[in-house]
């Protein structure tokens, strides 16, 4: 039974770790598209509503536990967006949590970077 919950935690850290990869490229990609500088933007919080939005199905995973921080280009900057995702989990099935985590948190720490979208544009069209 003990193995059986190990295997289990196992899954979920390998499933929020595939999370929070995926939510670095969604978060680049929502800071390139929806970046606070440009004239259409919207608010920045629509980046970590994003990125909040793929850890719904993990309840152990609180907004308070999520960090999405960005070293963004300017509005008429022609280099890449970055953007880092850490997110401290905090295992959570019994049994399992001394197993796989050892009564630790794990801190996942992810990077992706994605085009500025609109730089080259926003001068051609006089935005």
């Amino acid at each position: 039974l003990i193995t059986f919950f190990g295997m289990f935690q196992w899954g979920i850290l390998a499933y929020v770790h595939l999370i929070v990869k995926h939510s670095a490229f969604v978060a680049a990609r929502a800071e390139a598209v929806i970046h606070p500088q440009m004239p259409d933007s919207g608010p920045v919080t629509d980046v970590k509503k994003g990125v909040m939005e793929l850890f719904k199905h993990v309840s152990l995973v609180k907004a308070s536990n999520v960090s999405v921080v960005s070293t963004g280009a300017g509005q008429y900057d022609q280099t890449m967006n970055k953007v880092t995702v850490t997110v401290d989990y905090e295992c959570g099935v019994p049994l399992g949590n001394k197993i796989a985590c050892k009564g630790k948190k794990y801190k996942f720490i992810e990077s992706a970077t994605f085009p500025n979208q609109g730089s080259s544009y926003q001068r051609v069209w006089g935005l």
